[in-house]
């Protein structure tokens, strides 16, 4: 059965071949041991990156490789369901230090 058919059948309150397997997370460092290459998929350092790369421009790029990185981990350990972590499609103005990001406060950031 496939992970969407799994779903799907437990949606429709049916019996699937197996419970569908779902992480509601998995921290960029865990998915970089994972798959053995540095990735993006979720966790705090996940804001720092996304704010790093918007600032260099390379937003879509780094969107691209989340999606990637997501998709690969999920299909490594065999999950039904993949979620995509929350970006902020924000592009600072500055950075003020290692960790730091300025962005205009008239658009809440």
């Amino acid at each position: 059965m496939t992970s969407k058919k799994r779903v799907r059948t437990t949606f429709r309150h049916k019996e699937p071949d197996r419970i569908p397997i779902f992480e509601q997370g998995i921290a960029s460092n865990v998915a970089s041991e994972i798959l053995g290459k540095d990735a993006d998929t979720g966790g705090s350092i996940l804001r720092r990156n996304e704010a790093e790369a918007r600032l260099n421009g390379e937003g879509d790029a780094f969107v691209s490789k989340v999606l990637e990185d997501i998709i690969k981990v999920n299909a490594e350990l065999d999950l039904d369901v993949a979620r995509l972590p929350w970006l902020l499609y924000i592009t600072p103005k500055k950075k003020l230090d290692g960790n730091t990001y300025y962005k205009d406060l008239e658009q809440n950031y």
